[in-house]
């Protein structure tokens, strides 16, 4: 295929061809003038192999279960690529954004437009967000594999910042590490920066400490967990959610906070964890 006359990028990693990832990114870079041509991984788009040379850019996850695979063929072909962090968030999908019209060399939204284009896929944003800090809702990322550096980058992270996924939504938001077993690496300057210049938390627990002690401690009203089994959360009063309750792009940011703000107002389990537990 000829490369395409007009700016156009594809997609790997971002979801089925008419899924909601693939639509969030189609949405932000139809902003800057930008169109999208073949996506793949899980499923390719029915004309990808006729479309792929068509593009200026590949745009791949960069989770690495994604870009190992995927970023190695496109070097084999010649072809450029980029990985920047999955669009998540509002400052996460500026970010992603001014990455790509960067690589295109396309002249990226001025404060103004993207003000603009935020009103209108998200106008009840503001409101959202005012409610969940009156809320004084607490959202909780607690690991205990890893590192906070390794847990802050989209190669662990489904290729998400998860600050960029759970900051800016108007609630508290603390990463707990709780190690399972041996001397935890201690996190870098830059992450504990980071995490502090987006306005969540950090702290660390002792190898071992026990789980519930730590739920307990902090009584977190929303709890993100990848765990099959997330009973334990549900004990502590926590509402559990994962990747697959959060969305891409601007629209996707508005319906994250309503999603998480719903849990917090419905108190399902805090308000049943007694029974949970076999309390009388």
């Amino acid at each position: 295929a000829l490369r395409s006359p007009h700016p156009r990028v594809n997609l790997v990693g971002y979801g089925s061809p008419d899924g909601d990832g693939v639509r969030a990114a189609a949405t932000l870079l139809e902003a800057a003038g930008i169109t999208v041509g073949a996506t793949a991984l899980p499923f390719k788009s029915v004309d990808a192999s006729a479309r792929w040379g068509e593009a200026w850019l590949t745009l791949v996850s960069p989770w690495i279960p994604v870009d190992e695979i995927f970023t190695d063929h496109l070097r084999k072909l010649g072809l450029p690529h980029a990985s920047p962090p999955l669009p998540y968030g509002i400052e996460g999908s500026r970010a992603w954004l001014d990455t790509v019209t960067s690589h295109l060399g396309v002249t990226t939204l001025d404060s103004g437009t993207w003000s603009a284009l935020v009103a209108r896929l998200a106008p009840g944003l503001p409101a959202l967000r005012a409610e969940a800090r009156r809320s004084g809702g607490r959202v909780g990322l607690v690991f205990d594999r890893g590192s906070l550096d390794e847990v802050l980058t989209p190669q662990f992270f489904f290729g998400a910042s998860p600050l960029d996924a759970l900051t800016g939504l108007g609630f508290e938001v603390l990463l707990i590490h709780v190690p399972g077993a041996g001397a935890p690496r201690a996190p870098g300057d830059a992450s504990l920066s980071l995490v502090t210049a987006r306005g969540a938390a950090f702290e660390a627990w002792a190898p071992g400490a026990d789980l519930d002690a730590v739920l307990a401690r902090y009584d977190f009203d929303l709890v993100y967990c990848d765990a099959v089994n997330t009973g334990f959360l549900k004990r502590a009063g926590a509402t559990p959610f994962d990747i697959r309750n959060l969305g891409m792009g601007i629209g996707g940011a508005a319906r994250n906070l309503e999603h998480l703000l719903a849990g917090c107002r419905l108190q399902l389990y805090r308000r049943y964890r007694r029974h949970l537990r076999g309390e009388p």
